[in-house]
């Protein structure tokens, strides 16, 4: 059985390259954002809709994803935009000023992460 890792790291790079083009980003800062909106959103949905989310993304983006998950931790429900923004500005930790920028900028860019 071949696990072909050659071909998921070039589908996970094609990612990222989009997501640089799409934002307009480096593809260092395209990484960290894909990370960091990904690690936001999967600490504040259940089990199953990880799942889901998991089943759509390719291996190397499955990575990204899983990266230091407690999936026992219990979930913190966003109550709304603002929320959502500080989570995905705290999960980037301190390059979050330079990727992420005001709140207008942010919503921009994590528009454009779920385009990609």
């Amino acid at each position: 059985m071949s696990l072909y890792f050659e071909n998921y790291a070039a589908k996970g790079n094609e990612i990222i390259n989009m997501l640089s083009k799409e934002l307009n980003v480096s593809q260092d800062s395209a990484g960290r954002i894909l990370r960091s909106t990904l690690h936001a959103l999967r600490n504040r949905i259940s089990l199953t809709e990880s799942f889901h989310v998991l089943s759509q993304l390719p291996m190397a983006i499955k990575g990204i994803y899983v990266d230091g998950w407690n999936p026992h931790e219990s979930i913190k429900r966003l109550r709304n935009r603002k929320d959502l923004i500080n989570e995905i500005r705290n999960e980037d930790g301190l390059t979050s000023p330079y990727d992420f920028g005001d709140d207008e900028k942010t919503t921009k860019i994590i528009k454009g992460v779920f385009r990609t």
